[in-house]
């Protein structure tokens, strides 16, 4: 492998950068305009940044990032193999991260170095090569890999100008070290932390965000500075820096994903350099525990408090296609005032079939109603204008005919619904409670909260928040009691002489 590798990275090197640049585009363009799930993943990341870009810019978007991944892969295989000469014409140092080169040799301190996934990232480890002055000694976490072939190549290529790599594994102790003898530690910070990291907002949305440099810097009381590289061509960047503030281990954090968030919206070049394919906000979907928040260290407090608010962004797009019938659409009620304090980040869409949707206008529960109308080409329509949205979750509380038709328009990254045992699993919704004869014949709302339960949810319907609110201001209704006894003629009563239904 190792071999291959070498020949892959000279044939590259040797070729004319319109050829490689052509590589890019060709696959670049088969990532995202061949259907996959990957390409999905980008689009739904960029409509979530982005809610108010057409399709057509979040696709362009998406291509240019796709080609330049590409172009970050085939410079990490030529790279080695390209003169230090042409390097240094393509890669430059900007003049204030040079005045900051200078100031370490004069006042040396321990500094952490964040790097953000932007196409020429790995030009930053050529910087002893690329500036004039002598750098601090300086480590770079990365992740080792499994084959040995591969392991020492990448090892031999990216420390060839004197940057040490630091594993992920068991470089925490050497990466104190380079900070004890006041050297630099490198991290990239961008990427999914998973279970290990720490969990606040990114652009709105719950992210996992990697703790090693905010420990790093609290324990040697060091700077913290981005550094970035900014693709100025094919090949070719300009490497620069900005310093963070932050005295606290969160605020560090916090400033750190604001800094890349604001970079992405005020800088184009950035927008298209970041690595839009992968899964940033890959946290909370494990199906155990969808319905709640489960993480080794959240710190919504501290980021409510850092950033003035009274509470989280709602920026989680969770659909639920609600029961067909009347009565058991009011049944299901209290089940959202109990999710809305699981799942605080979340925007509700509550889906009716169009015979009973303007009765549930102007819930407070949700942040949108939508009527499902019964024509088919009408219906099409609006789950195709969802299906764009890229919503995260689809719950289905509804048993009626059409609701296969419905998710699999849709396309949520995740279904969930509940079957009879014994009867046909739906097709288009993956993750399926099985409920017993006897569950299944249950009142609608217990056998939602047999599905919900299974799937995470813990905190106990409130009925006691529910009201139904008059319209001249006079009775507010038992909800608790009416929704297990009321007629559908009292209910459909109610709810026209109701002025909302208020949680």
């Amino acid at each position: 492998m190792k071999i291959f590798l070498s020949i892959t990275g000279r044939f590259f090197a040797l070729m004319p950068r319109s050829f490689s640049s052509g590589i890019c585009k060709a696959i670049g363009f088969l990532i995202i305009y061949v259907p996959n799930s990957r390409a999905r993943v980008a689009f739904s990341n960029i409509k979530h940044c982005f809610p108010n870009l057409p399709k057509s810019e979040i696709r362009e978007i998406a291509y240019e990032s796709a080609k330049r991944m590409v172009e970050m892969g085939l410079f990490v295989l030529a790279s080695p193999y390209i003169g230090e000469k042409e390097l240094k014409k393509r890669i430059r140092i900007s003049e204030f991260l040079n005045s900051e080169i200078a100031n370490l040799q004069e006042n040396p301190r321990p500094l952490v170095l964040m790097i953000p996934h932007f196409c020429m990232m790995e030009s930053i480890t050529m910087l002893p090569m690329l500036s004039p002055l002598k750098m601090p000694q300086t480590g770079v976490f990365y992740r080792p890999f499994d084959n040995d072939g591969i392991e020492s190549w990448v090892k031999e290529t990216r420390e060839r100008y004197g940057v040490h790599l630091l594993s992920r594994k068991d470089g925490l102790f050497a990466a104190n070290d380079f900070l004890k003898n006041k050297g630099c530690v490198g991290v990239l910070f961008d990427q999914d932390a998973g279970a290990a990291g720490v969990l606040s907002p990114f652009f709105g949305r719950l992210a996992s965000t990697s703790e090693i440099a905010e420990i790093l810097a609290h324990r040697w009381r060091s700077g913290v500075a981005v550094v970035w590289a900014k693709r100025t061509g094919f090949w070719s960047a300009e490497i620069d820096g900005e310093f963070i503030e932050g005295s606290e281990s969160e605020e560090i954090l916090f400033n750190l994903n604001l800094w890349l968030e604001n970079k992405i919206k005020s800088d184009e070049t950035a927008r298209r350099d970041w690595l839009w394919l992968h899964k940033r906000w890959k946290t909370q979907t494990h199906p155990k525990y969808r319905f709640q928040i489960r993480h080794r260290r959240v710190v919504f407090e501290e980021y409510l408090k850092h950033f003035n608010l009274k509470e989280l962004p709602r920026r989680s797009n969770f659909i639920f296609k609600m029961p067909s019938e009347l009565t058991e659409a009011v049944s299901v009620l209290p089940i959202f005032s109990t999710l809305r304090k699981a799942r605080p980040d979340a925007a509700f869409t509550l889906l009716f079939n169009e015979d009973i949707a303007e009765c549930f206008e102007g819930l407070s529960v949700a942040e949108r109603v939508l009527s499902l109308p019964f024509d088919m080409a009408k219906r099409k329509d609006v789950l195709m204008s969802l299906s764009e949205e890229y919503p995260e979750l689809l719950a289905v509380f509804d048993a009626s005919g059409k609701y296969e038709f419905d998710a699999k328009l849709i396309r949520a990254a995740q279904s969930y619904g509940f079957f009879k045992k014994g009867g046909k699993k739906p097709k288009f919704v993956k993750f399926c409670a099985e409920l017993s004869e006897d569950d299944f014949s249950r009142p609608i709302l217990e056998r939602v909260e047999i599905m919900l339960k299974k799937y995470g949810l813990k905190e106990p319907l409130d009925f006691s928040e529910i009201t139904f609110k008059n319209r001249n201001g006079g009775a507010v209704f038992d909800a608790k009691k009416l929704l297990k006894s009321a007629s559908k003629e009292e209910i459909v009563s109610l709810l026209k002489n109701s002025s909302k239904i208020a949680f």
